[in-house]
């Protein structure tokens, strides 16, 4: 006897069981305002200041401590990366 609760539902390939379970489990849940991510959230302004500091003749060093992020990091979004 299956599990109350439970029935069987034929499904021919193992995407097609995934699918199902997904759709299952997420039937009647309210949708999230904005996207869920673990992603670090873009610092398009703060990023904009400091390249903007740097063409003004600041030092990279001195962007690192105002802006409290490495050196590497400050590199990177000066040559565009990583944006």
């Amino acid at each position: 006897m299956p599990w109350r609760g439970f029935q069987h539902v034929p499904c021919s390939t193992p995407s097609g069981a995934s699918i199902f379970f997904i759709n299952w489990v997420y039937t009647n849940e309210p949708l999230p305002d904005e996207p869920i991510s673990n992603a670090t959230p873009k610092q398009v302004a703060r990023n904009n200041a400091i390249i903007e500091r740097h063409r003004n003749g600041e030092s990279v060093p001195d962007l690192a401590k105002a802006y409290g992020i490495s050196e590497q990091r400050i590199h990177q979004i000066l040559r565009g990366r990583r944006n």
